[in-house]
């Protein structure tokens, strides 16, 4: 379930006074990124490989839609991804990441689980814009 839907950015009582604030509420908002089930967002939890592979394909969509041409180089390829069997529900997330050249494989592997540091964070934003502006 998509509790982002329900929520309104000023629900959002744990980002208040958060220096993020200003960039949680729209993401949010937009459903390109969700809350926890008690409207919570928990700005300062560890982000893992796999949750940021679902927002990543949420931006992703929204280029596409914008820019169809610039989508089909990620819509419906089916890579090949040891550790994430296609059956795997983040496996469409994690195709269209990986296929968009936006988050890479490290030898044929995903790490689903593993954080994300704050540069990994930081260069796939930056592969993100550079897409958006194609």
């Amino acid at each position: 379930r998509d509790w982002s839907s329900d929520v309104c950015s000023s629900d959002l009582t744990d980002v208040r006074g958060n220096w993020a604030q200003s960039w949680i509420q729209p993401v949010v908002r937009a459903g390109v990124m969700d809350t926890l089930p008690n409207y919570t967002f928990e700005p300062s939890r560890q982000v893992r490989r796999g949750d940021l592979a679902l927002t990543v394909s949420r931006v992703l969509s929204l280029i596409a839609a914008l820019k169809p041409e610039v989508g089909t180089k990620w819509q419906g390829v089916r890579l090949s991804v040891n550790d994430v069997a296609a059956e795997h529900l983040s496996y469409p997330a994690v195709s269209a990441a990986v296929a968009s050249g936006v988050m890479p494989l490290t030898g044929g592997n995903f790490d689903l689980l593993r954080a994300v540091s704050g540069a990994e964070a930081v260069d796939v934003v930056g592969r993100l814009e550079a897409i958006a502006r194609q």
